[in-house]
């Protein structure tokens, strides 16, 4: 029976990936979710990559992309400064602390490059959630700062980041890359779900099946002056393509159309 709700899906994880959660998260997500999907008139979802999966696996035809945006008003390269005390030249990550997001490999991919950029720290930025399994760092190499949760400095952080890294395994969207774009930053990421799609041509795109993409990726983007300031004009540019005013639009005329 097809009731009178929407859905929005961000991603099918607990579906694919279950070991990523938290047991009791999973088994009601994996139980449930197919079933909601399957009784809505319509599913949002953030990107077309997630259309196309949402259909694949769950077998239903009622899906629509509907792109997420970005707060242009705070998240924008003209931040104002704070009491926060930054190092000089940093990459950033931000995400929640969870095995999706692939942390592990970027702090492989730094403990291998740290010595060359004895000026620059990784800040990690990110808590780990109830929902998630846990993720155990066996080794945190020398010039990192976890920095946990950040809501207010978080503009400040990206609008000053000499670079955005982002090696998520599968993300349904990828928000952090495009806030960062949005403030101005370089950003590197992976092939990992719909994150090609949020980026486009505007960041570097590493492979994960190349274990040393990623390395390669951030030495030549700190290397590069002239690359970082190309990716930081085109990320503008791209998020600028974004807006959270679009993806209410969308959803209300569908909504009122149904």
């Amino acid at each position: 029976m097809v009731r009178e709700q929407a859905l929005t899906i961000h991603d099918l994880s607990p579906l694919e990936h279950p070991e990523w959660f938290r047991a009791s998260f999973s088994f009601w997500y994996r139980l449930f979710l197919p079933i909601l999907a399957k009784r809505v008139r319509v599913i949002f979802t953030p990107s077309e990559y997630m259309r196309r999966k949402i259909t694949a696996r769950i077998g239903v035809n009622n899906v629509l992309s509907v792109p997420s945006g970005v707060n242009h008003e705070m998240f924008h390269p003209e931040v104002s400064q704070s009491t926060c005390e930054l190092p000089k030249r940093y990459v950033l990550f931000v995400g929640s602390l969870e095995p999706r997001k692939n942390l592990p490999l970027l702090l492989k991919a730094w403990n291998e490059i740290y010595s060359e950029f004895p000026d620059v720290t990784l800040l990690i930025v990110g808590a780990s959630g109830r929902i998630f399994r846990s993720v155990d760092f066996q080794h945190i190499p020398p010039q990192t700062r976890f920095l946990g949760y950040v809501e207010k400095e978080l503009p400040l952080l990206y609008a000053n980041a000499e670079l955005f890294a982002l090696p998520s395994l599968e993300e349904g969207f990828g928000l952090p890359a495009l806030e960062a774009m949005a403030c101005g930053t370089a950003v590197v990421v992976s092939n990992g779900g719909a994150l090609p799609e949020v980026v486009g041509d505007a960041g570097l795109i590493f492979n994960l099946a190349d274990s040393a993409a990623l390395t390669k990726a951030l030495k030549t983007c700190l290397r590069d002056k002239d690359l970082r300031r190309l990716l930081r004009e085109k990320g503008l540019a791209r998020a600028q393509q974004f807006s959270w005013h679009v993806t209410a639009h969308i959803i209300w005329q569908t909504l009122n159309e149904l």
